[in-house]
């Protein structure tokens, strides 16, 4: 397709993505035929020096950016980003340059711009994981982590409930119930403890595969709430499991230090388990001989 405004800035599936999150997030629904459309719109309303008006231009001059750098990195590096990443963008350029500007947060409206604003969401993918974090608000993080493995349902499950070997596939595991001791930055050490109830579901059919899931919370330890959910699905033509974890620490943990530590750990598991399905596979597949 040849390049062309309205299709960078406004066809492209990732700028319409894009340009529908930035609108969400000023609380606005807003439906546009064409590039041209939405400059109109802009020159119509983004008018005097209102908080929602200033957000919005600052935030369109970033979308434009971002867009364009996003185009130079997939053509000539060969490397993309998602939307999600795109937006985190955005929303820091726009807090930087609010950074330090007298708003009355009192004002409702004032005030909820600047929560949309506010959060934050942190994703990396790398090796084959992708892995979210989201800020809930306070110390509170929900976690989401997704990693395609070339195994069965059943050989991913069988890892996954085998809770007294469980320690000898994920190496940051001392226990079946306990976390060994992890070295954080500035001489930190995290040593997270707790004791976790599983409720293991049954086998639902979907009309594509099916899947199953672990549903795990913590009823003893040191958070103060840690739950979530493993959740693997099998496709006809393609396996994969989800992670899905929300926590809250305790007000003494270091939270940035703690979340990093965990993304790095979450990453960390999943690899570990996509090795294991591997070697159970290719043990299955020997065996049959």
């Amino acid at each position: 397709m040849m390049e062309s405004r309205n299709h960078l800035f406004f066809y492209c599936s990732i700028a319409s993505v894009l340009r529908g999150k930035i609108l969400l997030l000023n609380r606005l629904n807003k439906t546009f035929s064409s590039w041209e459309d939405v400059v109109t719109w802009a020159c119509n309303t983004w008018k005097g020096k209102s908080l929602i008006s200033t957000i919005l231009k600052l935030a369109w001059c970033a979308n434009i950016y971002v867009l364009w750098e996003e185009c130079n990195r997939r053509i000539f590096k060969g490397c993309s980003r998602t939307a999600e990443e795109l937006l985190n963008n955005v929303k820091d350029f726009v807090g930087i340059k609010l950074r330090g500007k007298n708003i009355n947060r009192l004002d409702y409206v004032n005030s909820n711009l600047c929560t949309s604003c506010d959060e934050k969401t942190d994703s990396i993918s790398e090796d084959g994981v992708f892995v979210e974090i989201k800020k809930l608000g306070g110390n509170s993080r929900r976690i989401r982590s997704k990693i395609g493995i070339e195994a069965s349902l059943d050989t991913v499950w069988k890892i996954l409930t085998d809770y007294e070997k469980l320690a000898d596939v994920i190496p940051g595991l001392a226990v079946s119930r306990v976390i060994g001791p992890q070295s954080l930055p500035l001489g930190l050490k995290f040593n997270a403890k707790g004791v976790i109830d599983c409720y293991e579901k049954d086998v639902e059919i979907l009309p594509n595969g099916k899947k199953r899931e672990i549903q795990f919370k913590m009823v003893e330890g040191d958070f103060t709430n840690f739950e979530g959910t493993w959740l693997i699905e099998q496709f006809n033509r393609r396996k994969g499991e989800d992670d899905d974890e929300e926590e809250w620490p305790k007000m003494w943990l270091p939270v940035r230090l703690v979340e990093g530590r965990l993304s790095k750990e979450i990453k960390t598991n999943l690899l570990c388990i996509r090795e294991e399905a591997k070697r159970e596979r290719a043990m299955t597949a020997f065996t049959s001989l």
